[in-house]
């Protein structure tokens, strides 16, 4: 069993399409590291010029007020307030404070949900992009209140830290790139590494079929010594992809943040409440998830392989599950149907181990051990599948026409 895992690996690193695919992936690991990390943030961005300019607009607009005696009750009420917090806000940034800025920002933000919420939506009109329905379909109204009430919890941990900087609040050294690069889309480049080097296991023994009926194996032993080969040899590069990113972005910001408690989310759309779990803790959650997802699709590959012995019919259906999702997502998608139980959301691991997946779905159920669970059901009925097709074909694919 040890010599064909070894065979098998050595095969595995030396095919020249598995060659090309992890040298892509490897190199689209570093220009993300170097280049794109940042721009996958969602969260509040701190913009100085901006702060200011809206402060001095509630400024203007509070004295107009009240200089003409205008009744305008949402001005008068939540801006003297507001321009109070924003004006210290204002002050921690010109003085590169960012401790105090991060515990006054940790004030505004809850206050400032509270009164959009009571009524001040029509002229508390802080600019964000969170009405950019590209970057957050949830609207203005969800995804201010989500990564406002996140934000608060993130900078009230993140001021607590002696070497607290303008990258750590926004989530650009090394934890946070690393959480930020497991919640984009690159996840997906993940899946698709181990299909590229997964799905022919099989059809490449069709090529030698008196060397391996030769060999003192039997089949399904020999299944598994495919599978562990792609799985190891994918999760080490995977590993190496994320430890990429958070050396490169710590070695250009730093690594302190790995200290700081990140916001965990639950409750889904409605009332999100948020705890605190250790940057550490998620990634380690993200490469658990990362490895039963990979276990899933591996064997699924192997069966695929035994019924339709063609790799890339066997590539499109693996491709077809990971991106499953497309087909059917929009926001809050799971307030009518539980998602849960289904294996597509958790292929997006960092949104999973950090909430925001139960938070897009509307859904509480979308946690980690409720998805280690439904994978690993998964894998169970996908075993005994291979193993009634292995005992159905009795001699084996390898003797079977193709």
């Amino acid at each position: 069993m040890r010599a064909n895992f070894v065979f098998e690996l050595k095969r595995i690193l030396k095919g020249k399409k598995n060659r090309l695919a992890i040298g892509l992936f490897l190199i689209l690991a570093v220009i993300f590291a170097g280049f794109f990390s940042q721009s996958t943030f969602d969260g509040e961005q701190i913009n100085p010029e901006l702060l200011r300019q809206t402060n001095l607009y509630q400024i203007q607009t509070l004295r107009h007020v009240e200089k003409n005696s205008i009744p305008n009750g949402p001005v008068l009420q939540f801006y003297p307030s507001s321009i109070k917090i924003n004006s210290r806000r204002v002050a921690d940034l010109k003085k590169h404070d960012w401790s105090k800025y991060a515990r006054d920002s940790a004030v505004y933000f809850p206050a400032f949900v509270r009164w959009y919420q009571q009524g001040a939506a029509q002229i508390m009109n802080y600019p964000t992009n969170y009405g950019d329905s590209s970057r957050y379909p949830m609207g203005f109204t969800d995804s201010a209140n989500f990564y406002y009430r996140y934000s608060t919890l993130y900078y009230r941990a993140a001021a607590k830290n002696k070497a607290v900087s303008r990258a750590i609040l926004e989530e650009s050294s090394s934890a946070g790139s690393t959480l930020n690069f497991l919640k984009s889309n690159a996840v997906w480049v993940f899946f698709l590494l181990l299909i590229v080097i997964a799905c022919d296991q099989l059809v490449i023994d069709r090529r030698h079929t008196s060397i391996f009926l030769g060999q003192p194996v039997t089949l399904y032993r020999r299944t598994w010594a495919k599978t562990g080969a792609a799985l190891s040899s994918w999760l080490i590069l995977s590993v190496i992809a994320i430890v990429l990113v958070a050396m490169i972005n710590g070695l250009r910001f730093g690594f302190s943040d790995w200290l700081i408690n990140h916001p965990l989310a639950h409750n889904g759309r409605f009332f999100p409440t948020f705890t605190q779990i250790s940057p550490i803790l998620e990634v380690l959650q993200a490469i658990a998830l990362l490895a039963i997802l990979g276990l899933l699709l591996s064997r699924l590959a192997i069966l695929l392989n035994l019924i339709l012995k063609n790799e890339f019919l066997t590539a499109l259906l693996l491709a077809g599950l990971v991106f499953f999702e497309r087909s059917y997502w929009y926001p809050y998608c799971g307030i009518a149907t539980d998602f849960s139980i289904y294996p597509f959301p958790y292929f997006q691991v960092g949104r999973l181990v950090t909430g925001m997946q139960s938070f897009m779905y509307a859904q509480n159920g979308l946690t980690f051990s409720k998805g280690m669970f439904v994978i690993a059901c998964y894998l169970i009925v996908l075993e005994i599948l291979i193993q009634l097709y292995l005992l159905a074909t009795k001699s084996g694919y390898l003797r079977r026409k193709s």
